[in-house]
């Protein structure tokens, strides 16, 4: 969500405490929104959330906030928290001695392997963080600075409809 759906700029009104459902809400850009639509739009994509936000909020409220920006999507699912991570599953070496600092992509990788049946073979991952493990290949570095590009729009696009 940070760095794909909002950028450095997006600020919640002053008289919105942090925390709040409201405050939340303000941190999704409506412009970045449409751009996520645009590629459920071309490619039929659904939304896995792996953002730090899955663990404040349930899918079903996410997309509900995502909706009053304007999107037009479904999410299916959040990818599981790090103390989650099945070692065995996902082929991690190292083991949840080091759970702190996880890659997002072991998160990924999981949730992947359990739900095999809720996507098609293509996948695309946008994020901000560098952490994807063996999943490079479906990965688009967003920038926190700006957010979803048209750039990276294009790219998703190209690679959910190969």
């Amino acid at each position: 969500m940070d760095g794909v759906i909002n950028n450095s700029n997006t600020r919640a009104p002053k008289d919105v405490k942090f925390g709040e459902k409201e405050w939340w809400i303000s941190q999704i850009e409506t412009e970045l929104v449409s751009r996520l639509n645009e590629v459920i739009e071309k490619t039929e994509a659904k939304v896995v959330i792996s953002s730090s936000w899955r663990e404040y909020w349930h899918p079903l409220e996410i997309q509900e906030m995502l909706k009053e920006r304007g999107f037009k999507g479904k999410v299916i699912g959040r990818t599981p928290r790090r103390i989650e991570i099945d070692h065995e599953l996902v082929g991690d070496k190292i083991g949840p001695k080091l759970s702190r600092i996880y890659p997002r992509g072991l998160e990924i990788k999981q949730w992947l392997i359990q739900n095999r049946k809720n996507y098609k073979d293509k996948i695309v991952i946008f994020d901000d963080c560098e952490d994807m493990v063996d999943l490079s290949d479906q990965y688009i570095k967003t920038s926190y600075k700006t957010g979803l590009t048209e750039s990276d729009v294009n790219k998703a696009i190209t690679i959910l409809n190969e």
